[in-house]
């Protein structure tokens, strides 16, 4: 048996493709709007979130009794819950986990979503993209697959279709990105290239090297000012992490680990007692914690 769970903002493309994969794997296919639909009577509407996914495990758990694989389909970017929920089936069940993530360029999302009857909007799409997290096999997938739709290079923003090349020939607009913030006095272009240089000279690993060049992008997209008139970022590293997904993909895992750097490397900013570094080093695992904190000590050093 298989459980895939689908993982995208709103406008990727999930339900679509959570139907194709309900046909190729002969499942039963989920859905949390089809539930809200059924039980509330309107599939946008979400003031009981947790009647509707109380349901949709039930009926996961009734289909992997009866010996068939399920399509879960939902936005799931909170890798709290991904993590919770594989780790209730898998207490119960002998089932192949994986993650189906729909990659679509945020623009396309918005676009597709203003031709919709029931529209979400520009400003809970990007709030989404700010709170999604790639999924890594920590949380207990055995596959992880990304999907890119075939018309999505028309809608990558030329600065994260092309910023390793133009951030390594220091070209890109970064360069002159001024911060405006007192802990940041390069640009940030330039703190960006100063962190993957540092890297180059402590690991060979290219995921790792490409995370730190990549690791603040989405701040070009989040900034935002205080009453002081002082600029902050909030939440730029899972936007970050989500337009690393654009940039160059030879390789799926390597594509997935850079942006499970990424999302991660603001974290250890917040870690205040060795209790907490301990638990999260337990949940990643000694490799990814450890490459994690080579990120984090040369994105501190780069400032």
């Amino acid at each position: 048996m298989t459980f895939i769970q689908m993982i995208g903002i709103p406008g990727s493309g999930k339900t679509e493709k959570a139907k194709v994969l309900a046909k190729e794997h002969n499942a039963v296919l989920l859905s949390s709007d089809a539930i809200r639909e059924e039980i509330l009577g309107d599939a946008s509407d979400q003031t009981k979130n947790n009647d509707v996914f109380e349901v949709m495990y039930k009926r996961t758990c009734e289909a992997l009794s009866n010996g068939q694989s399920v399509i879960y389909d939902a936005t799931n970017i909170n890798h709290k819950r991904r993590r919770v929920l594989l780790q209730q089936l898998k207490a119960h069940y002998d089932v192949k986990a994986v993650a189906v993530v729909m990659a679509t360029p945020i623009q396309m999302c918005i676009d597709r979503q203003a031709n919709r009857d029931r529209q979400v909007g520009k400003d809970v799409i990007w709030r989404m993209v700010r709170g999604f997290y790639m999924p890594y096999w920590y949380e207990g997938w055995d596959d992880i697959e990304i999907c890119y739709p075939e018309d999505e290079k028309k809608y990558i923003h030329q600065l994260y279709r092309s910023d390793i090349y133009h951030l390594l020939d220091g070209t890109s607009m970064l360069f002159e990105y001024d911060q405006k913030n007192p802990h940041h006095q390069l640009s940030l272009g330039d703190h960006m290239r100063k962190c993957y240089d540092l890297m180059l000279r402590r690991t060979n690993v290219e995921s790792l090297q490409e995370a730190a060049l990549l690791h603040d992008l989405g701040k070009f997209y989040t900034q935002s000012f205080d009453e002081e008139g002082t600029a902050h970022y909030y939440d730029h590293h899972n936007v970050s992490a989500y337009l690393s997904l654009f940039s160059g993909r030879e390789d799926k895992y390597h594509t997935i680990s850079r942006a499970a750097y990424i999302q991660w490397h603001m974290a250890p900013y917040f870690w205040k007692e060795e209790k907490t570094y301990n638990k999260y080093k337990r949940l990643f695992g000694d490799q990814f914690y450890e490459d994690l904190m080579i990120l984090h000590s040369c994105d501190k050093e780069a400032h």
